[in-house]
């Protein structure tokens, strides 16, 4: 019950992991592409009101 692993395994064992994390999150990461087609820009801005009542 008492078996350890070489240190050779935990090191690649550890590079492993950190390759599938960052694979996984370049892969799920949308494409900026992508982004930018669902940002609709107005433009003329909206009529500007001073009906807000802030006095200085």
């Amino acid at each position: 019950m008492n078996s350890q692993l070489p240190d050779r395994a935990v090191v690649l064992l550890v590079v492993l992991a950190i390759v599938i994390v960052f694979s996984l999150v370049f892969s799920l990461k949308p494409k900026v592409q992508e982004q930018n087609d669902s940002i609709q820009w107005r433009d003329t801005p909206l009529e500007q009101s001073s009906s807000m009542g802030i006095k200085l």
